[in-house]
């Protein structure tokens, strides 16, 4: 996978120092999620919108915040079809200018084969964030271990630069992705095994990773390989 040029702006910093300053203004934790936290990473990801999650469960404070400063366009959704299921939480939707950011509180999915996921959703998750510049403007972005469950859950097929696979595989090859920390994670849900089961899947010979050059992927595979 090539990496993504970081001289270029592929949101514009403006936008993301108005979302930067509503969030603070309302002091509302946050973090870069999906496609865009991928790019700051160094990774290919999808960067035609920007995830945000947030440690807020009403929405629609934000909603007016906006509104009432910046005037901007907005769009509350809930249900919201994705390949595998569907998003079942409030998304609130806010056109800062060209980019469309998704920003969400509560994330829960049914997908059709593993059932329900409710991501994790706690302080802590929120304080495992890192930071990274851009352009910049320090932004939280979501750590390597939540960015993984995600694109697990989801695994959409390859259309565009949305191959989740390929995803997928690049973070496991990060040397910044701690096994302790995927392993907690993965057992606080209810869907453990299945996330297990796939996870063995893509630390396997055959998922075109090359065990011998990536130590890391050795002890995940013999954990969940065979469970």
């Amino acid at each position: 996978m090539i990496a993504p040029d970081r001289t270029v702006e592929v949101i514009k910093k403006e936008e993301l120092v108005k979302l930067v300053e509503v969030l603070s203004a309302l002091d509302i934790p946050f973090y870069i999620h999906a496609g865009f936290a991928l790019h700051l990473y160094g990774m290919k990801g999808e960067t035609d919108d920007c995830d945000v999650r947030v440690r807020c469960e009403d929405l629609k404070q934000i909603d007016e915040y906006v509104q009432a400063h910046y005037g901007c366009r907005t769009n509350m959704c809930q249900v919201r079809k994705f390949e595998r299921g569907y998003y079942v939480n409030n998304c609130l939707q806010v056109w800062f200018g060209d980019t469309r950011f998704d920003i969400c509180g509560k994330m829960i999915t049914l997908c059709d084969d593993i059932g329900e996921v409710e991501f994790p959703f706690s302080d802590e998750v929120f304080q495992e964030a890192t930071t990274r510049e851009y352009f910049g403007v320090h932004l939280p972005v979501c750590s390597l271990e939540n960015l993984l469950l995600y694109y697990l859950v989801h695994r959409r097929a390859q259309d565009g630069s949305k191959d989740d696979a390929e995803k997928i595989r690049s973070i496991l090859k990060s040397d910044s992705l701690s096994f302790e920390k995927l392993t907690a994670l993965i057992q606080t849900l209810q869907c453990r095994e299945h996330l297990e089961n796939l996870l063995g899947q893509y630390t396997s010979t055959q998922a075109n990773v090359d065990l011998k050059t990536v130590p890391y992927l050795k002890q995940v595979h013999s954990q969940y390989a065979n469970a």
